[in-house]
C-alpha cells in the first residue's frame, strides 16, 4: 500500500500493519469514489490517532477518518462536528500528523475551561487525566532543563518529528543571544524512558510559528 503524502511510506506501513494486526478488516470498508478508509474508533491509548492542519481555513482539526483509493492513495479526511454534520478536507488542502503515543506533564489544574469541558463530554473524568497527547508537529519545553532553559532563560524548543523510525525532537535555538550550537540537534521523545512525562506542549509549528522565532 502505497499513497503520495508527506512521510507517506511510514504511515502506508503503519496503517498496513493497522488493517492486518491491529483493527481488523472490520474497520475498513469500500465505497464509492474514495476506496478504503480508517476509522478512529476512539482509541485514546492507540499511537494509531491523527490530527490535520487545515490549510485553507488555517485551522487544527480532529480526525475521524481517513480515505484511501483503491491503489492506496490518501484522498482526504473526514471529521464529525455535530451528530448532524461532517466536514471532508481534500489531501491537497490538509497536512496530516500523528499521535506519538505519548502525554505530556500538563496537569488537570493548568487546562482551560474550554480544555476541561471538551475533556469531560467525553464521558472523561478529571482524574482520568495523563497529560495532553503529543503529536507530530508540536514544540515542546522541559521546564527548567538544559539546554531548554538555563539560568531561568529559555534558549531552545523541540518540535516533534518523526526520525530513523522514531518519534524524536528537534532542538530548535530561539534565543537571539545564544550560538545556538545545539541548533539541529534531535533526541529520542521517550529517551529518558518518562514517556513523555519530562516534556511540555507550548504549541504547535501551524497555529504558533512564533514559537520558532528567536525573541
Amino acid at each position: 500500500m502505497k499513497y503520495q503524502f508527506d512521510r507517506g511510506q511510514r504511515m502506508a506501513e503503519e496503517i498496513e500493519r493497522l488493517f492486518w494486526e491491529r483493527l481488523g478488516p472490520e474497520l475498513f470498508d469500500s465505497f464509492p469514489n474514495w476506496g478504503i478508509k480508517w476509522r478512529d474508533r476512539e482509541m485514546d491509548n492507540s499511537r494509531y490517532k491523527y490530527r490535520a492542519w487545515d490549510i485553507e481555513n488555517k485551522e487544527m482539526v480532529p480526525v475521524d477518518e481517513i480515505a484511501f483509493s483503491l491503489d492506496g492513495e490518501i484522498k482526504g479526511i473526514k471529521w464529525v462536528v455535530s451528530e448532524i454534520e461532517k466536514r471532508t478536507i481534500l489531501k491537497e488542502n490538509l497536512i496530516l500528523m500523528q499521535f506519538t503515543g505519548l502525554q505530556d506533564s500538563t496537569t488537570w489544574e493548568e487546562l482551560t475551561e474550554d480544555e476541561k469541558s471538551k475533556w469531560t463530554r467525553k464521558g472523561n473524568m478529571p482524574s482520568e487525566w495523563k497529560g495532553k497527547p503529543i503529536y507530530e508537529g508540536d514544540v515542546v519545553i522541559k521546564p527548567n532543563t538544559y539546554p531548554f532553559f538555563e539560568d531561568g532563560v529559555k534558549n531552545y524548543i523541540g518540535v516533534v518529528e518523526w526520525i530513523f523510525a522514531s518519534w524524536q525532537y528537534v532542538l530548535r535555538c530561539v534565543n537571539p543571544n545564544k550560538a545556538g550550537i545545539s541548533d539541529g540537534i534531535n533526541e529520542m521523545l521517550d529517551g529518558d524512558g518518562e514517556g513523555g512525562r519530562l516534556f511540555k506542549i507550548i504549541g504547535n509549528i501551524y497555529e504558533n510559528g512564533e514559537l520558532l522565532e528567536k525573541s
